[in-house]
């Protein structure tokens, strides 16, 4: 009797062992390649950080992962953020890391099966298009895919 029990004790250990680790490992982008072209820091979101994702492929890939490796947290995503573009003002980081926050508070359920889905996109746009675009000084229409 005692050998069964001291084998089923292990069982809780093992499952939690294979079940404990994180999907961010899975997903995580190659590591970007570290270029600034700022002379001084800037105190706002500027033309480079407006234009910053449409010159960047990788952009909408890497926000999509710093938001999902925060819970979408604001902060915590402008943080993963700036880490990976040095280029990006925390300013405009700030505003990626607010439309995560918005994402997350008013499209989970839009966005929970696809996040690339049209509903998913359609949610973001019209739920965070307009407080994001105030934030970085562009048009709804920029608004990363």
């Amino acid at each position: 009797m005692m050998k069964y029990l001291v084998q089923i004790s292990w069982l809780p250990l093992v499952v939690l062992l294979l079940f404990s680790c994180s999907y961010e490992y899975i997903d995580a982008p190659p590591e970007p390649t570290r270029v600034s072209n700022r002379s001084k820091p800037q105190e706002g979101a500027d033309e480079p950080d407006k234009k910053f994702y449409v010159n960047n492929p990788d952009f909408t890939d890497r926000f999509k992962f710093c938001a999902r490796k925060t819970w979408a947290d604001s902060a915590q995503t402008a943080n993963c953020l700036r880490q990976m573009f040095e280029d990006l003002s925390s300013v405009a980081a700030g505003c990626f890391g607010e439309l995560a926050a918005c994402g997350r508070s008013n499209c989970k359920w839009s966005c929970l099966a696809d996040d690339n889905s049209e509903k998913c996109k359609l949610c973001a746009r019209s739920e965070c298009g307009d407080a994001w675009a105030s934030c970085i000084g562009s048009p709804v229409n920029d608004l990363p895919q």
